[in-house]
């Protein structure tokens, strides 16, 4: 189930270099194997699914539909962890159902790794926008009870998007 708080993320472009900055935590792409797999959720007639590929070398990647109540494509979102300078980054670019990107060519929004945990039943993520370059405060992905947690936090003071996913085939 999906808990949808606030309407759908409008992208400000983001900045997409790395620098190294104490708030970030060290991890190594490992820490983000709990994602992997077919994530979704169906909520008040609309329907969201995240599908992560396994780690492999140094990067993670991810991809987010959001289908509206009439069966069509509200957002889709390519997602990719890489480890960078001894912590994880997370990038994501927003597209509409004809492919154009909401971001500038060159910006994808960027967060930084700043906690993790690992735990025998998965684990927790937290990437904020450390540099303030995008509109989005903190993405925060986490695994309680076999289901995955994702939580998006805006700088400009919007609810927070709450999404609750199973795993398919659970």
């Amino acid at each position: 189930m999906v808990s949808l708080v606030a309407g759908v993320c409008v992208a400000v472009g983001a900045m997409g270099g790395a620098t190294h900055d104490a708030r970030h935590a060290a991890a190594t792409v490992e820490a983000a194997a709990f994602l992997g797999g077919d994530w979704s959720a169906e909520h008040d007639g609309e329907f969201t699914q995240e599908v992560w590929s396994a780690p492999m070398g140094d990067n993670i990647m991810g991809m987010f539909r959001w289908v509206g109540r009439d069966g069509s494509a509200a957002l889709f979102e390519l997602l990719t962890i890489t480890e960078e300078d001894g912590t994880l980054v997370l990038r994501l670019r927003h597209q509409d159902a004809q492919g154009r990107t909401w971001e500038p060519v060159d910006l994808p929004m960027t967060l930084h790794l700043v906690s993790h945990e690992d735990r025998d039943s998965g684990g927790l993520l937290r990437f904020e926008d450390t540099s303030e370059s995008c509109d989005l405060a903190a993405c925060q992905y986490e695994i309680r009870d076999g289901t995955l947690h994702i939580n998006v936090e805006f700088d400009d003071g919007r609810e927070v998007l709450e999404f609750e996913m199973e795993r398919a085939g659970a």
